[in-house]
């Protein structure tokens, strides 16, 4: 889960390994959704480093856009499966696409300018930036 702390994105303890629980109204209700750490990386359960992986590619997309923390967002496409949002500040810009459906959709949005900077699969490259795979996003940046 990603939160605010002062204003900053934050990630919670054990997102960057996928970890799933129940919160509970109780004491020790977080138990299960904040397990020990293991002694070492070696022990981490194998199914946690592509959530660990996409972390820190997508931290290090923040770091190379430090104007993100006082950029302006606007919606420019908005539909029941699919949302673009544009964030841009000073001269910089990104446009995020993120397709939530089973099947491949086409934004209609303006892109002239933007080149693709992350996408939801590393090991794609897409012909036409604008055609997101289902279930995929993609991070155009100028």
């Amino acid at each position: 889960m990603l939160f605010t702390v002062g204003g900053i994105p934050s990630i919670y303890y054990g997102d960057e390994q996928a970890f799933r629980g129940v919160k509970e109204e109780r004491v020790g209700g977080d138990d299960e959704i904040r397990p020990a750490f293991p002694a070492g990386p070696a022990e981490l359960p194998p199914d946690g480093w592509p959530a660990y992986r996409l972390h820190q590619r997508l931290i290090a997309l923040r770091r190379r856009h430090p104007w993100l923390a006082r950029a302006r967002t606007t919606v420019e496409h908005l539909a029941n499966e699919t949302i673009a949002i544009r964030a841009a500040a000073d001269d910089a810009g990104i446009l995020l696409l993120l397709n939530a459906g089973d099947t491949p959709f086409r934004f209609p949005v303006e892109m002239t300018g933007l080149t693709v900077a992350e996408i939801s699969d590393p090991e794609a490259r897409p012909g036409d930036p604008a055609l997101v795979p289902g279930h995929g996003w993609i991070v155009l940046g100028s």
